[in-house]
């Protein structure tokens, strides 16, 4: 038996239903917040970890946490995180739109085949960008930049590629309403996410002086910036599904 193909012809599969660009905005949100998560822990654990003075490994963790591109990032932290989150949801539109439907196989598994663009995108153009050299060789941490970026796109993909892939799952065999109630939700959400994003980063500003104690600035804006996309996506969703369906299975 012939076995199928790992690419298909883009005419051959289209995305499967006409509000996929929603659930793409929510799953990259998810995706880049895990992905957020992960390169945040790394971080954090290098830098108490590294050590100037001690073994090859310690060394490789402080200059990963103690070099050109962190200083950077930190210097602009706002910015950065608003790049982040800006290129995670774009690269998970890129994929619902055009990436995914041309792949087969699982959607975890579509995901982190897609999550090797970015990454060698980020190793081989932005890496040198920021200052670190190709695969990040000038950061003096050995393979730890390029390994530890791999890692964090893997999670990216996954995520990206598993909760798109089972929201469009939950569509096989739905009813008219079924489908009107999920296309409401997934527009709330959306837009949730995109109230609840600068509103969560304007409230940790402001709760920075009263939390300094506990935590750095960075932390603290971030943790309300993913928070405040967090609670908006959820009220959203809420505020999408309390909608009554059109009369004739006509839309909104």
């Amino acid at each position: 038996m012939a076995r199928r193909p790992f690419v298909t012809d883009l005419t051959e599969r289209t995305p499967p239903r006409d509000d996929w660009q929603q659930s793409a905005i929510l799953s990259g949100f998810i995706a880049t917040f895990c992905l957020t998560v992960v390169v945040t822990g790394a971080y954090l654990f290098a830098d108490r970890v590294g050590d100037e003075s001690g073994g090859t490994i310690g060394r490789w963790f402080y200059g990963l946490a103690n070099n050109v591109s962190t200083e950077r990032t930190t210097d602009s932290f706002f910015l950065a995180l608003g790049i982040n989150l800006a290129v995670g949801i774009a690269l998970a539109v890129v994929y619902a739109g055009f990436i995914e439907p041309r792949l087969n196989g699982t959607g975890w598994f579509k995901g982190i085949v897609f999550s090797l663009i970015p990454w060698l995108l980020s190793v081989v153009v932005l890496f040198p960008i920021l200052g670190i050299e190709l695969f990040g060789a000038g950061a003096d941490a050995g393979p730890l930049p390029a390994l530890g970026s791999l890692v964090a796109h893997l999670v990216y993909g996954f995520v990206l590629g598993g909760f798109f892939g089972s929201r469009l799952e939950d569509w096989d065999g739905a009813s008219e309403h079924d489908l009107h109630s999920a296309r409401l939700s997934n527009r709330g959400s959306a837009r949730g996410l995109a109230v609840g994003l600068p509103l969560g980063a304007g409230l940790g500003f402001l709760m920075m002086p009263l939390l300094e104690n506990l935590a750095g600035a960075v932390a603290i804006v971030l943790a309300y910036t993913l928070l405040g996309g967090a609670f908006g996506l959820l009220v959203g969703s809420f505020m999408g599904m309390s909608h009554s369906a059109p009369a004739d299975g006509q839309d909104d």
